[in-house]
């Protein structure tokens, strides 16, 4: 039995996202990418829907974006300093693409539409494989709302300490299984071209940055990629800790989770903070493990009592 699930069956979509209709900030097929990271990047956001002829046609966020980067830019196991200029060029390229050729590059954002009314394991089910965002229409007017996985999370920390819902929302993440686990790293001097490389063949949204001594002492995140377009493009060749400290310094003060913490205060704490992943260290400060909004809503639709 999993009464975390039931409870999720029993809620609508539109209950996670609010009944009145937000703003919601939509690309043209025809913007280049450029646009779409400067629209990004202005209001916040992660991704955006993408419009043709008043349709939705598809998602692209921050992620896809980044595989795009990669694609246009040399490997960075040739590059050498005195192929910038190829860097520039790849920039230009990079700015004028039309964003229809990087929708859903990730496949992190495939466009699988839902109604308002829909139950949340509906999209529970997608969200939970990694899966970031599910448009949600309404019948009458459209294209409604954005649920994303953060909605989900936000609900489940207010339900995980209720009723039946303790069983499950009680565990702490050692019992869970977190902890150690395979990690994506960079060093702190490695360049941006590098963190991004990695990225994108690891196929991760997030690399843990380290020092020297293998300490974490950063967070290199899709969020980070808004600073690609600032100023002058490209910052491929600073270094990651560079990059942050002129793009999102917050990044150089990352907030470590606890394995003590409960699967309730987790999804509290991630909500909070407006996360979607946190590190966990061993006592040297190394990093030794992650958890994710993922992971959260993995567990809360599979666990079984």
């Amino acid at each position: 039995a999993n009464p975390v699930a039931e409870c999720l069956h029993k809620t609508a979509l539109v209950d996670l996202v609010g009944s009145s209709q937000l703003e919601i900030y939509t690309l043209k097929i025809t913007d280049s990418v450029e646009k779409a990271v400067k629209t990004l990047h202005e209001h916040r956001l992660l991704s955006a829907p993408v419009m043709d002829d008043g349709e939705v046609v598809g998602f692209v966020d921050m992620l896809d974006i980044l595989k795009f980067v990669i694609a246009c830019s040399p490997n960075p196991q040739q590059l050498q300093k005195q192929e910038l200029e190829t860097l520039k060029i790849a920039g230009r390229a990079i700015s004028l693409v039309p964003v229809k050729r990087v929708i859903d590059m990730s496949g992190q954002d495939p466009y699988i539409p839902m109604f308002e009314k829909d139950p949340c394991t509906e999209a529970c089910n997608l969200l939970s494989k990694g899966v970031h965002r599910v448009p949600l229409f309404n019948k009458e007017s459209g294209l409604s709302h954005i649920l994303a996985q953060s909605d989900v999370v936000k609900f489940l920390g207010s339900q995980l300490g209720r009723g039946d819902n303790k069983a499950i929302g009680n565990k702490t993440l050692k019992e869970l299984g977190y902890g150690d686990c395979t990690m994506f790293v960079i060093q702190d001097n490695a360049t941006v071209l590098s963190a991004l490389n990695k990225m994108a063949v690891c196929n991760v949204s997030c690399l843990a940055v380290v020092d020297e001594q293998g300490k974490l002492v950063a967070n290199f995140s899709a969020s980070d990629l808004w600073g690609l377009y600032a100023d002058k493009f490209p910052h491929l060749l600073s270094t990651v800790r560079e990059y942050l400290k002129d793009h999102t310094p917050k990044s150089l003060d990352p907030v470590c989770a606890d394995l003590d913490w409960t699967l309730e205060q987790t999804a509290q704490k991630m909500s909070e903070l407006r996360f979607h992943h946190m590190w966990f260290t061993d006592k040297e400060g190394s990093p030794c493990g992650v958890i994710t909004l993922t992971d959260i809503i993995k567990i809360s639709m599979q666990y079984t009592l």
